[in-house]
């Protein structure tokens, strides 16, 4: 599942850089979340890959609705967790 968290980390990052404008992919991160479970689910190893990849994917499925400020929140924790997985 590393190609596909790398990918997250990069688009999270760029989304931040960008100041949460809902803009670093085309389609917006919604649309990304479906292609990404996607490939995150496939990638996966264990079911702690299968449930990481089912939350996230809930937190960036909520994120085009929510507003500057509430979007940056769950997108923050998302993306300082990520390299910390390899803890679990």
């Amino acid at each position: 599942m590393d190609r596909a968290l790398t990918r997250l980390e990069r688009v999270l990052e760029l989304e931040r850089q960008q100041g949460y404008q809902n803009k670093a992919v085309v389609g917006g991160i919604r649309q990304f979340a479906v292609y990404w479970v996607t490939q995150a689910t496939e990638e996966a190893t264990d079911e702690a890959d299968l449930a990481l990849a089912e939350q996230v994917s809930e937190v960036l499925m909520e994120y085009g609705r929510l507003s500057g400020v509430e979007a940056r929140a769950p997108v923050s924790y998302t993306h300082m967790t990520l390299p910390t997985r390899d803890l679990w």
